[in-house]
């Protein structure tokens, strides 16, 4: 971060422009990782039978990757079966605002509603 910002005071060089892609790039990197590895941990968690914790992983990735449609529909059915109303709500609506293709979203989202 420090070296972005420094990199950005500087005007628009050539080599500074080089410098925040790269910075870019490895943050991109990271940002993958880390969301694979609690997208992991949420699956483990859920086959676990711990809903609520496997919800917990499933937000974190939403918050990395708010376009997962995969990830936003396990928190849906995790929110769902830790009897977490609000949050089940929540991301099965967010299913149909995303125009998720797979009907089998409705009928769970029917019965909170």
């Amino acid at each position: 971060m420090v070296k972005a910002v420094a990199l950005l005071g500087k005007g628009n060089e050539a080599d500074d422009l080089t410098g925040i892609t790269e910075i870019t790039d490895e943050a991109d990197q990271k940002k993958i990782i880390l969301s694979n590895q609690f997208a992991d941990k949420g699956y483990d968690e859920f086959m676990k039978k711990d809903f609520s914790t496997a919800l917990a992983s499933f937000e974190n990735v939403i918050g990395l990757n708010p376009a997962d449609t995969a990830i936003v529909y396990n928190a849906a059915i995790s929110a769902d079966r830790s009897k977490n109303t609000p949050k089940a709500k929540e991301y099965y609506g967010k299913l149909v605002d995303m125009n998720y293709s797979e009907p089998k979203i409705y009928q769970p989202y029917a019965q909170l509603l």
